[in-house]
Formats: C-alpha cells, structure tokens, sequence
C-alpha cells in the first residue's frame, strides 16, 4: 500500500480514489427523477402507479450562474422538456451503468437528501405551472359531485385479470385497439322551435323569442295571486303592468346606476332615463308590485308543508312551456345551475332558504343549486329540477331504483340503456363495476393517448376509455366510437426575439383525441357556457338588489329565461350571430317596457282631442258616486260635513265617482273617476273608457 504524506508533513493519508463519475458539463449525459422534471402531478398522469421509479435522461446543454445559485439547462428529449436543474437533483449517466443501479443510486441520494428533492421541486415550479393547464373544460366539468354525497365504489380495486381480459365485480372488459363501428344507428337531428304561426324567420323580432321561452300561461294566474296578496286599498296588477315590471327588472342589468336613479329626472352628462314618465309606472308603484308579486297561491306562499312552493310553479310552468316551443337536438347535456345566497338559512329560520348547498372551495360556495338538462347544439336549456336538499331528494321518482345514477358510471349508463337512451360521461369517484385501477396501472407515451375496454351487459355494448392530456381522464360510454376525432388546440403565448419580430407571440399547442373524447368535451361544455352568459353577462342577480330568497332565486330563473331567449335568437335568427347579448337584452327590456302603450294610463295633461267617442256611448261603462258605496253611508251623511273622496284610476288625483262595470265592491277594489264637472273629468272619462 502507498502511503503519502499528510498536510505541514502531520501524518500519512491514503491516496484519493478516482471519481466514480465524471463531473458535470456541457454534453454529459444526466438523469433526474420524472418528479423533478415534469411535477409531482405530470409524473403521476404520464406513468401511473409506478411513477415514483421512473427517471428522465437528458444532455447538458449550458451552465446557468455562477457559485452557489449555479444550475445546469438540461435538454430532456424524451420528454419535450428544457429544465434547469441544481446538481443535487442531477446524476451523471455512464454508458456501461444500467437503468437499474441508476435508478436505485437515485433513490439512495433522495432518500439522504430531502433538502436536494425539495430544492428541485421548487426549481420547476415553473415549469409545472406551464403544463399543469386547464385543458378542455377540465375546470367546469360536467361530472362534478359538488352539493352530492360520494359514491362508494363498492370495492372496485379488487380486478381480476387475464390475457385481454379484465373482470370487475362480474363485468368482463376485454382489451381492444380501436372501436370503429357506432352500435348508435339514430339519425342526429337537429334543434328546432315549433312556432305557432308561419312567419318568416327574417321578420321575427327580439321579444317574440323570449316570450317563446318564457311560460306565458302563468300569466294570468300570477295576476290573480298577486291581486290576492295585494292591499285592498293598492290598485291591482294588470297584464300590461307585469309585462313593464319585467321589463325595469332586465332595465337593471343594462347600467350601472342604482335602481332609484331609473326614476331620475334631473339631466346631467346624460338624459335622466324619467322611467315613471315615459313608462307610466313609479317608483313607489314599482316596490309596491315587487312587493306582492305572487308565484303561487298565497295560502301555498305561506305554508310550511312546501317550502319551495313560491318558485315551484315557475319552474314546473318553464318545463312545460319548453316542452311545447323547443325541439332539442340528439345530444343533450346535463349538469347543474346555481343561484348564490348569503342571506338566511332555512334550517335556522323560517323565511330563510329552504336548502343551501355549502361548497368552502367554490367561489359562491352558499347557493342553490337547479339541476338542468341543455340542448347541446342550441345551449338552450330545456328543463330544470330544483335540489330540495336529502330528505326531499329520496322522495323522487326513480330515486329508489337508480339512487347510484347520479354521477357519470357504469350505473348511470345501464339506467340510460334500459329507457333507450345513450349516454357517454366522465368517470371521477362512482367506479362501481369500471376498469378504474387497472387503467391507473397503465403507462401513456405522450399526451393524447388512450388506451379502450369493451364490456356487453344485459345486451348492450359499453366503452371504457382511458386518455391522457394534462390528467388523466376516464370515460364510459354506450356508444361513440374511439377513431381519430378533431385535436384540441389550446391557445399559448411565448416570446419571441428575431430580426423579423420581437415580443409575444400566439400559438396553438394540439392534442390529439379519440371521436368519444372530442364528442364528450365539446357537448359537456354548454350549460357551463350557459351559466357564464347568465352570471358574467346579464348578471341579473348582482344587478337586482335582493333581500329574500324566492327573489335570488326567481332572478336566476329570469336569468335563465332570457339568456336561452338569445341562444334562440342566435341560433335560428339569420342575423343572430351579429347581435350581442348585451344588445339582445336592452332590446328585450324596451320592448317589455312599451307593452300596450296605447292602453295604458296616460297622463292627466295628455291631449285628448284625437280620442274618437263616437263608439264610447255603447261600452259598458256606468258611473255612480262614491258616497252611495256602503262603506260612506254613514261617513258622508248630509250633516257630517264630509265627501265620499277616492284616488282616480287615471291621474291619481281626489276623484268622487266610481265605475260600477270596472269595480268589484265585495272584494273591495273600486275603480275610480273624476267627476265630469271637474278641469280633468271628461279626459279621465275618456282615457278609462278607450
């Protein structure tokens, strides 16, 4: 043995031994752990289960700093990839080494050394943030189980596996390449509305669409039970009032004053909108009918067996009434709906919300939540269901049968099969009698790949696909196929420094996807599309100040109603496509607002020479005193030194007559006129009679 001398000659110390590896530079072959490379999550969707053994090798490209902040820009080819990685989180690769002692040389260092992995998990956050995007809807899926209790999977782990085949809990899926025949045989017929008349499509304007979509039968019961709820001494609502309360409603979502300045009649920068002038409702009248608006009879309003009877109606009227106007396409989507709340709790209080579903991750996390199913081709939405909360929810018909149904599964598909429905859904946590574990097993090459299952249950054909894009992503179908469909592109920004062009550029990064997977995302995307036009762009809700709850709710319902107006509109209108839906609802809201103009009341001041009484002799109009009601014969004696005085019907001012035809004494609604020897009796005659 040699021995060499110490340092200031203290001693004898062994030779160094010779690197066991070259050090690092520029064009050394390196390996890092996927972890480190991609994130944690890429890492996990790329190489499933075994993700944590799996190593990326890559060439040094350059040095990156100096000193202690020095890194080493690595060009990952397998990967795509171009890293900057500290030396803690690097090895060197020798051509004569095997994956394996490599492999298990890093796991030695990562387990020593925490810090190491931590550092190099910081160093890509970057990196992560670029690719862990929200791909294809990802975000607004239309499989959540928010608001739902989660499915058990009622031990799906346990798979029983053979050459091609796969059991799970008695459904054998068996491995195959490609689907290439639809077993759905169907004609893919398309939306239409189903007009009373046969107008052309060009002559159609705004408000015809939207009283397509809103459920006009109601509205004489709503004037009944607003009546019936109204004080005997407030004027009742007639229809053309409700046609203009609906109209100052949508008027709310077309400025950004408060609802006071509506009424305004002081001019400034812009002409004051003098709503009670040149609509003939006020502001205390308008409150006044806010007030009292009824949705259902007022002993239903105010019982406590249905605590949703005040909005019930509505929805129940808005089914039928699309049922009967609007013809959906093949495809149909369902999903859910929301109406924010933070105002009272119906499980604390009375007149609160009769149920609140409280999600802390969402952004409204307190709301109630409408279920809805939407053409996919329209995104009209064609039905609504209110989530009445647990107790309420077992009641349902089908509940006992299909209780597992109500998350995209294999369950779900059979229910759909047996009333000859198909259906396609995207698999999360109801994995009852689906491949799931041993699609976490498999290994996807590159982003775009997907690996298919077929299974043949009481007879009919079912899917199971597996795809791979940022996340993993499951689907069970029953029909479809998985040829090559149409690539997603997702819109990239990156920079750009050349003689030609300097600063950002916009390009399209495409993954590739199978027919099944292209047909899900484009139509699992539309009510998603429809709560967005509702809530960010009529935002009927922010807009109407809102105290109790069956008003939050009837503005969502309202909001519904128009926002599948414009989608009408946009769709079958041959000019729809230039409108915005901005445009729409201001042109919705005038002419709600001139509803019956010439039957209105007009103003005292009004000019009335242009009035033809020629006819007015032969209504039946008959005029009396007030003071011959029974409620002033005693008041209004000779001796009291009192008159019988009422506000007018037309102007609003004392009047001391009564329309014995218009009024319903025994109910106590009485219509009154100014006398004719008063300055406005003959213009308040004529306007009630015409």
């Amino acid at each position: 043995m040699i021995f060499m001398l110490g340092p200031e000659g203290g001693g004898l110390r062994p030779p160094e031994p010779p690197p066991l590896y070259p050090p690092l530079a520029v064009g050394v072959k390196v390996c890092a752990s996927s972890k480190a490379v991609i994130g944690e999550r890429a890492a996990k969707a790329r190489y499933g289960a075994g993700w944590k053994n799996k190593l990326a090798y890559g060439i040094i490209n350059e040095q990156v700093g100096f000193g202690r902040s020095r890194k080493w820009r690595i060009s990952f080819s397998s990967l795509n990839k171009v890293v900057d990685l500290s030396a803690r989180a690097l090895t060197v690769v020798v051509d004569s080494e095997s994956e394996e002692d490599v492999r298990g040389l890093v796991a030695t260092l990562s387990s020593t050394d925490d810090t190491a992995n931590a550092e190099a998990r910081d160093e890509v956050n970057e990196i992560e943030d670029g690719e862990d995007h929200l791909g294809e809807w990802e975000a607004f899926d239309a499989g959540d189980n928010d608001g739902q209790p989660e499915i058990d999977n009622d031990g799906n782990d346990s798979e029983q596996r053979s050459e091609n085949v796969i059991v799970c809990q008695g459904v054998e899926w068996h491995i195959c390449d490609c689907v290439s025949d639809d077993v759905r045989i169907q004609p893919r017929f398309s939306a239409k509305l189903l007009w009373v008349d046969d107008c052309c499509a060009a002559e159609r304007i705004p408000i015809q669409y939207f009283k397509m979509s809103f459920p006009t039968q109601m509205v004489p019961d709503i004037l009944m039970w607003s009546g019936m709820a109204m004080p005997i001494k407030k004027k009742k609502m007639d229809e053309a009032e409700f046609w203009r309360l609906l109209g100052i409603i949508y008027s709310l979502t077309c400025t950004t004053s408060k609802r006071r300045d509506l009424w305004s009649l002081q001019d400034g920068i812009f002409p004051a909108p003098r709503f009670g002038s040149r609509y003939g409702i006020s502001r205390q009248r308008f409150e006044v009918l806010l007030r009292y608006l009824r949705l259902c009879p007022p002993e239903e309003f105010e019982s406590t067996q249905d605590r949703w009877a005040s909005v019930r109606r509505l929805v129940d009227g808005f089914n039928k009434r699309q049922a009967e106007t609007f013809y959906p396409s093949w495809s149909i989507c369902v999903d859910e709906s929301i109406s924010a709340w933070r105002g009272k709790d119906g499980y604390y209080c009375s007149d609160g919300m009769p149920h609140a579903t409280k999600i802390k991750r969402k952004p409204k996390g307190v709301r109630a939540e409408l279920k809805d199913a939407a053409c996919s081709q329209t995104q009209v939405i064609i039905a609504l269901e209110i989530q009445e909360g647990k107790e309420e929810l077992a009641t349902k018909k089908y509940m006992q049968e299909w209780k597992k149904a109500a998350f995209a599964s294999v369950t779900t598909a059979e229910a759909c099969r047996k009333y000859g429905l198909h259906f396609t859904g995207l698999v999360k946590t109801a994995t009852t009698k689906f491949p799931m574990k041993y699609f976490n097993d498999l290994e996807y090459n590159e982003p775009g790949d997907h690996h298919v299952l077929t299974a043949t249950i009481n007879g009919h054909s079912y899917i199971a696909c597996g795809w791979i894009d940022s996340t993993r992503k499951h689907f069970i179908s029953t029909h479809n196929t998985t040829l090559d469909g149409n690539p997603h592109g997702k819109r990239r920004w990156r920079e750009v420094e050349s003689e030609e062009h300097e600063g950002t550029e916009v390009y399209f990064h495409y993954t590739k996807r199978p027919k099944l997977v292209e047909h899900y995302f484009d139509s699992a995307k539309i009510i998603y599309v429809h709560n967005h036009a509702r809530q960010s762009g009529l935002s009927l809700e922010t807009a109407w100040g809102i105290q109790r709850w069956d008003h939050r709710v009837l503005s969502t319902l309202l909001g519904i109603i128009e926002t599948d107006a414009y989608h009408m509109w946009y769709s079958f209108h041959p000019k729809g496509k230039k409108w915005l839906h901005a445009d729409f609802t201001e042109d919705i809201a005038e002419a709600l607002l001139k509803t019956s103009t010439d039957t209105r009341r007009l103003s005292a001041s009004s000019d009335t020479s242009d009035v033809d009484l020629s006819n007015a002799g032969g209504l039946p109009h008959e005029f009396r005193p007030l003071k011959e009601l029974p409620q002033y014969l005693k008041s209004v004696s000779p001796n009291s030194g009192h008159r019988a005085l009422r506000r007018c019907s037309v102007c609003s001012s004392l009047a001391s007559y009564f329309c014995t035809i218009c009024s319903n004494v025994e109910h106590g609604q009485i219509v009154s006129i100014c006398g004719l020897s008063s300055k406005r009796g003959s213009s308040c005659l004529v306007r009630h009679i015409v």
